[in-house]
């Protein structure tokens, strides 16, 4: 690991990604694999001004032999401390950081059943934590750490120390901190994106058809008063904060109850560390009637049966071919990452920062908004190197969005 520009890379997620405040407490889960950099990033916080950072280890080994070995009814079973400690993190404003990397490869031999069980327990438990999350309430971060399992499972063909530095070159990479001047580099980054979503929102868009030669054909309706996102958002502490590093993303949440055709994914999906891949999805009247994947496909039936709202979609996002992570020819296994690379929608929740005075309605009004209620919210890539993307507005104009996989000429962000 450069030392260098992993402190880049601690500046970044500190300053544009949970956006620090002094005296700030900070909750940091890292995997134990990645103890030299959590422990970096944990000391980068206290000079940024942290007034306390806790650390929330965990070991992907254990949790699949958990799943795979513990007593069954215990994988329905969540602890009064770990809710506890949810609701202090709120109650206390922490600042809250997950390093994630792809874990997949320790699951391989636990049942899609037992994974299934353990996380709907954890989603019920959690429910409060998430619509915090999904409202925005926090500051919160999810960015990607390198680990030897992660590395050895995309470069095979090098030996270990070399597959870690590869993975750790490629991570810093796809961030944007190899940069002269990352900081900067990143505010105009920012900066770019906000202006994209400047111009679509003044697009107002009614629809968006999506086609491609893999046999995508499908059309989005999207709530009258939604909102496009992108860079960073405030809190409900009105505190810019970028929830994802990277990000590449403009998104959106669509009315779920206005989607038809079929759509395919173009890059494996990792849900709850089980691999799915050829996913084929058909709407009718904004609901998943069909749904099959070439590989994984219990795993994405058990993601379907979550709840009611996982078979609508919660998220309409844009990325072109021409982004950073795009332009590495392999998957990177880990969602977080790879959703960056595609176009991608989410089946599940959607967040209600995404239309006009969102946070301030419940439930009920935020379906009546169009807005998907969930306790899922699973992206899945569907960008394609020949993907088109066309809006048409609410005057009815027909308005080329996307043109070969990229932003169309004719759309323009300045």
């Amino acid at each position: 690991m450069n030392r260098k520009l992993a402190k880049n890379y601690c500046q970044i997620l500190l300053r544009y990604g949970v956006n620090l405040q002094p005296g700030q407490k900070v909750r940091l889960s890292a995997p134990v694999a990645a103890a030299e950099f959590a422990e970096l990033l944990c000391a980068e916080a206290y000079r940024y001004g942290a007034g306390d950072v806790q650390m929330n280890w965990h070991s992907p080994f254990c949790q699949a032999q958990r799943l795979q070995f513990a007593a069954p009814q215990t994988l329905r079973e969540v602890a009064d401390w770990e809710i506890a400690k949810c609701r202090n993190w709120l109650d206390e404003n922490y600042a809250v950081i997950t390093l994630v990397s792809c874990d997949e490869p320790y699951f391989t031999a636990v049942s899609s059943d037992s994974i299934a069980a353990s996380q709907q327990a954890r989603r019920e438990a959690l429910q409060f934590f998430s619509r915090a999350v999904m409202n925005s309430e926090l500051q919160w971060l999810v960015a990607s750490v390198a680990t030897p399992a992660w590395a050895a499972l995309l470069y095979p063909e090098l030996e270990s120390s070399a597959a870690l530095a590869k993975l750790w070159e490629d991570i810093f990479h796809v961030s944007r901190v190899a940069a002269e001047q990352p900081l900067e580099h990143w505010q105009a980054h920012l900066d770019n994106l906000h202006r994209r979503r400047r111009s679509l929102n003044d697009l107002r868009i009614d629809s968006l058809r999506y086609r491609s030669v893999n046999g995508t054909d499908f059309v989005i309706g999207l709530p009258p008063t939604h909102i496009w996102q992108g860079g960073n958002e405030k809190s409900g502490r009105v505190v810019p904060f970028a929830a994802n590093i990277p990000t590449e993303e403009v998104f959106t949440a669509p009315d779920f109850r206005r989607m038809d055709g079929v759509v395919y994914s173009t890059r494996p999906l990792i849900a709850d560390n089980q691999h799915i891949e050829g996913i084929r999805l058909e709407f009718r009247a904004g609901k998943v009637v069909r749904a099959t994947a070439e590989q994984g496909n219990d795993a994405l039936q058990h993601l379907l049966e979550a709840d009611e709202g996982v078979r609508f979609l919660g998220e309409v996002a844009l990325v072109p071919k021409d982004s950073p992570i795009a332009e590495i020819p392999y998957s990177f296994m880990e969602t977080l990452i790879d959703e960056n690379a595609s176009c991608h929608l989410a089946l599940g929740a959607a967040y209600p920062t995404c239309i006009a005075d969102g946070k301030t309605l419940n439930d009920d009004e935020l379906r009546a908004a169009g807005l998907n209620r969930s306790q899922i919210h699973v992206d899945f890539m569907i960008g394609a190197p020949d993907l088109e993307i066309t809006a048409t507005t609410v005057d009815g104009r027909n308005i080329p969005v996307f043109r070969d996989g990229k932003w169309a000429e004719e759309f323009s962000a300045d």
